[in-house]
């Protein structure tokens, strides 16, 4: 009987985070990214990657042209990706 109780109550909360999160049309779609450590600095942390954010400026080029083609003024520093063989073969 407690199991059950307890099943409902966190089937209940889980519900409810979902519904909280949910943002149409991608619903409850999110990352997270978890920091494991001694004596870490939160603050410094979380000012690092805010600046990784784009601004609200920088989402709207995004929304210019085709695939996202207004982000194509930014540098890319990484290295070009390799197409995996089933990719390739479709191209």
């Amino acid at each position: 009987m407690l199991s059950e109780l307890l099943m409902i109550f966190f089937s209940s909360r889980k519900q409810i985070t979902i519904t909280n999160r949910w943002q149409e049309p991608f619903g409850d779609r999110q990352q997270e990214l978890v920091m494991i450590g001694i004596d870490m600095d939160k603050a410094a942390l979380i000012a690092e990657f805010d600046r990784c954010l784009l601004t609200p400026n920088e989402m709207l080029l995004g929304e210019m042209g085709e695939y996202m083609e207004g982000w194509k003024v930014f540098n890319d520093p990484f290295p070009a990706w390799c197409q995996h063989e089933e990719e390739a073969e479709m191209a």
